[in-house]
């Protein structure tokens, strides 16, 4: 930590693993890394295609971002495909007083580095017009009304009206960037022609490899007896034969256009927004007939083939591994037990060769509602809690205050520069983020992806789980164990270290005047009353004792320890302190007159599994002697302060 960094750069996109997003990733972060910059990629699951309470629950990995302490933020708006979150996440950072940079399309008043998909488009429809002779040109297009396919399309249109060539509908089929629907298409096409087309211009890479796949399927040869072109040089052109007529993004002058700009704005704070165009660049290759297939390519092909084979093979393998291995940590219902086993998970061999950076997970307060999770008293209604990390390979369970988002980042950063913050939600409801050191030589997104998202959903069903259990052990009411709670806790606590004998002292306790105060003040003052009750228990008892409401006005207490550390004096002054403590508490709420109660105690050497119950009842029978002598005095208005036949 303690690197003087130029500025702090933020990142905000989706899906880091789709079609050349991690070449976009990998040039900028390299170039702003080599430049002096510290990088924050604030990284979503979703493309945001629909808004759902899902999409919404990630979106506020971005709102968490105090932009206002960048130097400058980049959205990577082609890898969130919804223009109007795209805009509204543009507002929202602007509103922080941070510049801005769009990379992708323009948007208004904001700087942008643009891709100029236009210029390198239309020369690869010249160069099948002009060079190959083409006249007779199908056109394969993406979605209707996208904006990239109707401006390919638009090209295309240009292109044919300045050569005098007639243009057709019927030559326009749309497979929408994806191979099913293209193939469907490409099928339609050849049923339907008396003759094959010149050449067939596909508006992306995806679907002209489907063509190819299509037209050899029927023994028809590219490009002996059709051309046909790609455009955006995705991975997989490198592996098929022939070689694609394409063109492609110039990601190494993206990254250093980026660090242009962002020097112009440490520079100038007045700089006013503008533009920056990058072309594509053109690759004339195999499949338009310029350059030659050799056959003695075709063994280095092979090799592609079979290093993709494996590599999609690996990435399958390393899912079914995340799914099997992460499954494992939601039995049961303790979030703590989770998080301990956790450890073992990560190290297991099931998941060896996947991570290779540090990560930490940070909650916030709502995860922890109703779990095991204890929360440190320092903790604020806007911090988080770090319960988990590894670092340097070593897991460890920090249960650190974060006070803020941003704490870790520096830390996390050392030894790359780089960090990725990744939402952690289920569905609407936000339980903190994730945080992880990048560095995209170790990192494969595709991994990433299923790893963290199966971590989203391990820590979402502990959550509802443990609040489940929470509800079937607790009174809702008073938040104290009820009956079934209260037995489950002691014999657990029996059971620790059964070799030591253990003596439990029982505290049985009973309001006596409750049915007064439903009857004439009603019931909502009489629960008022029921939590006062149980906030003086839990003020004078703390985590010492299990307490616990059986129902009613019935409330019980528990100490349970070793023979030789056993306290009755403590333990009893402790209880008899309750009454005063209550009251104080029922004046703190506004409330007039007084809550009486009765109480009992007994103690007792645990012999067997019923020898709780038997105290218990020692315990009530001092319990009912007290509430029938306050009973008996007539005119007594309450009594403030237990009493037992140990008094």
């Amino acid at each position: 930590m303690g690197k003087n960094y130029k500025g702090t750069i933020g990142i905000c996109m989706a899906r880091a693993q789709q079609v050349n997003s991690p070449e976009v990733l990998k040039c900028i972060t390299e170039a702003c890394t080599k430049a002096g910059y510290l990088t924050k990629i604030f990284h979503l699951y979703s493309q945001m295609i629909v808004e759902t309470e899902n999409t919404e629950g990630q979106y506020k990995l971005f709102e968490k971002v105090d932009f206002s302490k960048l130097t400058a933020t980049l959205i990577l708006d082609e890898t969130i495909f919804n223009d109007g979150v795209v805009k509204r996440l543009y507002k929202h950072i602007l509103s922080k007083g941070c510049p801005v940079i769009n990379i992708g399309k323009p948007l208004k008043n904001c700087f942008s580095v643009l891709m100029d998909h236009g210029y390198a488009f239309k020369q690869i429809v010249e160069h099948v017009v002009d060079v190959h002779g083409s006249k007779d040109i199908c056109f394969f297009a993406g979605f209707k009304g996208n904006e990239f396919s109707e401006k390919r399309l638009s090209i295309f249109k240009e292109v044919l009206a300045e050569r005098n060539i007639p243009f057709s509908d019927d030559n326009v089929y749309y497979g929408d960037f994806w191979e099913y629907p293209t193939r469907l298409e490409c099928t339609r096409m050849l049923n339907e022609r008396e003759k094959l087309p010149d050449a067939i211009i596909c508006a992306n890479d995806v679907m002209a490899i489907t063509v190819c796949e299509c037209l050899n399927d029927r023994d028809i040869n590219v490009p002996g007896d059709v051309i046909v072109t790609g455009f955006d040089k995705i991975e997989m052109e490198s592996y098929i034969l022939p070689r694609l007529t394409t063109a492609s993004n110039d990601f190494e002058k993206l990254g250093e256009e980026v660090v242009v700009l962002l020097d112009k704005l440490i520079e100038d704070k007045s700089l006013e927004p503008y533009a920056v165009t990058i072309p594509h660049k053109l690759w004339i290759s195999e499949s338009c007939g310029c350059h030659q297939m050799s056959r003695g390519k075709v063994g280095v092909y092979n090799r592609n083939i079979m290093a993709m084979y494996e590599i999609n093979q690996r990435q399958e393998n390393s899912m079914d591994r995340i799914f099997n291995t992460m499954s494992s940590l939601t039995v049961g219902e303790s979030v703590m037990e989770m998080l301990k086993k956790m450890e073992n998970v990560i190290f297991s061999d099931k998941l060896a060769n996947i991570l290779h950076y540090d990560f930490t997970i940070c909650v916030n307060k709502a995860y922890c509602y109703r779990t095991d999770v204890v929360l440190p008293k320092e903790m604020g209604e806007n911090d988080y809690l770090q319960v988990m990390q590894l670092k340097d390979e070593e897991y460890s369970l920090p249960f650190k205050v974060i006070k803020d988002f941003d704490e870790l980042s520096e830390e996390y950063a050392e030894k790359t520069s780089q960090v990725i913050y990744l939402p952690l939600n289920q569905q609407e409801e936000d339980y903190g983020f994730i945080l992880l050191n990048h560095d995209r030589k170790f990192i494969d997104y595709e991994e990433m992806y299923e790893f963290m998202m199966s971590i989203n959903q391990v820590f979402g069903i502990m959550q509802k789980k443990a609040q489940l259990h929470y509800l079937i052990i607790r009174d809702p009411l008073t938040s104290l164990y009820n009956r079934r709670g209260f037995f489950g806790k002691v014999n657990k606590l029996i059971k620790k270290n059964p070799i030591r004998h253990k003596l439990v002292f029982i505290v049985s306790l009973d309001m006596d005047n409750l049915k007064e105060i439903n009857d004439k003040l009603g019931h909502s003052e009489g629960d008022i009353a029921l939590w006062t009750v149980s906030e003086g228990i839990k003020e004078c008892i703390g985590e010492e004792g299990v307490s616990a409401r059986f129902g009613g006005d019935e409330f019980v207490v528990a100490f349970i320890s070793d023979e030789d550390s056993f306290e009755y004096d403590r333990f009893y002054n402790m209880s008899k302190s309750i009454p005063e403590v209550i009251n104080k508490k029922y004046r703190e709420v506004g409330k007039e007159g007084e809550i009486t109660v009765s109480i009992g105690y007994a103690f007792g050497e645990i012999e067997g599994p019923n020898s709780i119950d038997e105290i218990m009842k020692v315990a009530d029978g001092e319990m009912y002697d007290m509430k029938a002598l306050h009973h008996s005095v007539e005119g007594r208005k309450g009594n403030s302060r237990g009493t037992s036949r140990n008094d």
